[in-house]
């Protein structure tokens, strides 16, 4: 039951990190002359993405009430006759 629990964490993890690699959110480069690692993050990419992301599902949600209102109207407009 434990490693069941920590195999489904770690692949969680590794779901989230290439997630963030494949995204340029998250970077890594090494050194050969030091043999140091070093990482970064793209606050500004992953700021930009999340607004991005806010903004399609704003214009989403617009698409979809406004599909639903001529739905409703016709419907009614069904209805009435």
């Amino acid at each position: 039951m434990v490693i069941t629990k920590v195999l489904a964490i770690i692949g969680f993890l590794a779901v989230v990190l290439g997630l963030f690699l494949y995204m340029g959110w998250f970077g890594f480069s090494s050194s050969n002359n030091d043999g140091q690692l070093d990482l970064r993050l793209d606050k500004t990419q992953l700021k930009d993405d999340a607004t991005k992301a806010k903004k399609d599902v704003e214009d989403l949600g617009r698409a979809a009430e406004e599909k639903a209102r001529d739905a409703a109207a016709k419907i009614k407009e069904s209805v009435k006759k």
